[in-house]
């Protein structure tokens, strides 16, 4: 799921979600656009308050992360 769509899905203002994680309303609209990508500070931060792996920002498939493939039975 891309960050525009988490967004629109939890019905959260850009306003809002960019206070939230301490970004301006232009920061977040670029990471949805794909115009920039967020740092790693910026991506734990996301990681910590979206409850996902720091990998869903890496990997677009859960399947082909190494970590995450480790820990299936």
């Amino acid at each position: 799921m891309t960050l525009r769509e988490w967004r629109r899905e939890s019905r959260w203002p850009l306003k809002r979600i960019a206070a939230e994680l301490g970004v301006t309303m232009g920061t977040w609209s670029r990471w949805e656009h794909g115009v920039r990508v967020p740092s790693i500070k910026h991506i734990r931060r996301l990681s910590d308050y979206l409850h996902i792996r720091v990998c869903s920002f890496l990997y677009a498939d859960k399947a082909r992360c190494p970590a995450c493939q480790e820990q299936q039975p």
